[in-house]
């Protein structure tokens, strides 16, 4: 079995494979998060005979950028895992030189999923994904309201304001003052 590491990045990756002891099959490659990319991508796995029989990939669910890689490999019909970059964090503080760089990532994700042997990543469809950003945005405007609303009585209390409005009375006693105009 092959194991392949990505460690997604914004505008490339960098992937590494290692076999089922551990070891590092060659070196790692970088490609750009775009179709010349995924050319790449395929043209390193044909290079190492990796198929989606005796190759697992896994990689870190950072931001979005992990979406395009992830689709790529599951129409190819590879073993794909995403997982929370702490799952590789905790491995990589098991090491006693605790470097971070690309490629390092790359092999530490590989040891990962080498490892855990962890359940594969079902596919996305992209309106539920739409519907979980979504989510994530309604829950980010609900968590952020109450403060915004403190601002803004703050911002209307100030007297010159008052005066800007017409209104010089507390603003929790006339809070409509402030929308007589509109």
């Amino acid at each position: 079995m092959i194991y392949l590491g990505i460690d997604i990045g914004k505008r490339h990756h960098e992937t590494g494979l290692i076999n089922e002891k551990g070891n590092s099959i060659g070196k790692t490659v970088r490609f750009a998060n775009s179709k010349t990319g995924s050319d790449k991508l395929l043209k390193f796995l044909n290079q190492h005979q990796a198929t989606p029989e005796n190759c697992v990939c896994g990689m870190e669910a950072t931001g979005h950028y992990w979406l395009s890689v992830f689709s790529f490999l599951h129409k190819l019909e590879f073993k794909v895992t995403v997982f929370n970059p702490m799952q590789s964090d905790a491995l990589r503080n098991f090491y006693i030189r605790k470097t971070k760089t690309d490629v390092k990532d790359a092999f530490l994700i590989a040891q990962v999923i080498r490892i855990d042997s962890p359940k594969e990543t079902p596919f996305i469809e992209e309106n539920l994904l739409q519907l979980r950003h979504l989510e994530r945005l309604r829950y980010t405007l609900v968590d952020q309201s109450p403060d915004v609303k403190r601002k803004i009585i703050a911002f209307l209390e100030f007297p010159s304001v008052q005066t800007f409005l017409g209104c010089r009375s507390n603003f929790y006693w006339n809070k409509s003052c402030y929308l007589k105009n509109n």
